[in-house]
């Protein structure tokens, strides 16, 4: 991983971001759960499956028909809670019955993504993505080969009442990087644990009940509440920046999208983090007031490919995170610009 600083950054800048926040910055992308987020999805690509056991195949191919409604409980790096999921192919409704998000409806239609927030009252316009009700199978497979894992099948138990087999991914160095409980009559993957480089839990779910037979309302998959503000990534982006104290900018590259946004806050600092994704993979873009340390990037495991490019502009510091090169990276940098009102 390479590390360049615009000139404008000098030696002697005193940063505002410990290595912590700077290591969590960096491991937006590398550390990204399996999540709800993500482009319209594709069918993997034959190569990358071609040396997967059948049960694999399985799941990454069943995953855009695959048909029932299920309740799951889900654990994040800072929440444990209980979604009720209804998922006819492509379309997925996440429901969440508790836990800090209680009352959040998620409705993926396939094409775009609608998140109802109770608490704000207002619904967040995203891009479509998930056919494996939460895995990015695109993503998930690109992390698989990127890293060298291995696959290893085993006897699975029973999850929700049904026989499961265990497929382990594990890293050259024999750590487990993956684990996928599947149902071999359907290939629905019924629990998941994806572990970051360090060892620590990035993902985790499982079903504790799942019906295959179900009747499921189409109607379900619509989100439509009327005296519901709705609000797109670039409005959130906005309005986040400003909170802030921040210029709101967007990253205005061919073929990339913006697909989340959310606010990094430590107690030294905060930062505006965005999540594109794109023809080249995804690219981070952060955004703070003060300076940041770029030594601290080294802090952590990253991508073999991830390069860093930082920048100032007037009194606030900009970096791009993605596997593209430096020279990209800084050409990139000349793309993001005013987000407008």
């Amino acid at each position: 991983m390479s590390i360049r600083m615009s000139p404008t950054l000098n030696k002697g800048m005193r940063p505002i971001f410990t290595c912590l926040v700077l290591a969590t910055l960096v491991g937006a992308l590398a550390a990204q759960a399996p999540g709800p987020v993500g482009l319209p999805p594709r069918a993997p690509k034959n190569e990358v499956l071609q040396g997967m056991p059948p049960i694999v195949r399985l799941a990454f191919r069943a995953g855009p028909t695959t048909r029932f409604v299920g309740v799951r409980r889900v654990q994040s790096e800072k929440n444990v809670f209980t979604q009720r999921v209804f998922k006819d192919g492509r379309k997925i409704r996440s429901e969440f019955l508790d836990g800090s998000s209680k009352g959040t409806i998620i409705v993926d239609s396939g094409r775009d993504r609608r998140i109802y927030r109770p608490k704000q009252n207002r619904i967040e316009l995203m891009p479509g993505g998930g056919d494996m009700a939460g895995l990015r199978p695109q993503m998930l497979l690109a992390t698989i080969e990127r890293e060298r894992m291995s696959p290893t099948i085993s006897d699975g138990g029973f999850v929700a009442g049904f026989t499961t087999q265990l497929a382990t991914f594990t890293r050259p160095n024999a750590q487990v990087g993956v684990r996928m409980w599947i149902d071999p009559s359907t290939g629905a993957v019924l629990k998941f644990d994806a572990f970051r480089p360090d060892g620590s839990l990035a993902a985790h779910f499982e079903y504790v009940s799942i019906d295959y037979k179900s009747a499921i309302d189409p109607n379900s998959f619509t989100l439509n509440m009327p005296g519901v503000k709705e609000v797109t990534q670039k409005e959130l982006v906005i309005e986040e920046a400003r909170k802030l104290g921040l210029t709101p900018v967007i990253l205005n590259l061919p073929g990339y999208v913006l697909t989340h946004q959310h606010v990094l806050k430590r107690k030294e600092s905060q930062a505006l983090i965005q999540l594109y994704r794109g023809p080249r993979g995804p690219i981070m873009l952060g955004q703070t007031l003060g300076n940041l340390d770029p030594s601290a990037f080294k802090e952590r495991p990253k991508r073999p490919h991830e390069n860093v490019y930082l920048w100032k502009s007037g009194r606030e510091t900009l970096v791009l995170i993605g596997e593209l090169s430096i020279e990209q990276l800084q050409q990139s940098s000349r793309s993001v610009t005013a987000a407008g009102s």
